[in-house]
């Protein structure tokens, strides 16, 4: 379950940021977090419910 989560959602959206292992950060993970809360359904593009 882990791998597909991270296959399909997490690695797609630092590769597309061209962001690199190295580089994530305790800010980019944030960021990551506030996009998905903002952009997380894959269904209809919008944010997750808390």
């Amino acid at each position: 379950m882990e791998q597909i989560l991270i296959d399909s959602d997490i690695c797609p959206y630092f590769k597309e940021r061209k962001t690199k292992l190295n580089d994530v950060n305790v800010k980019t993970v944030q960021e990551y977090f506030d996009y998905k809360s903002q952009y997380g359904r894959k269904k209809d593009n919008t944010g997750l419910s808390a």
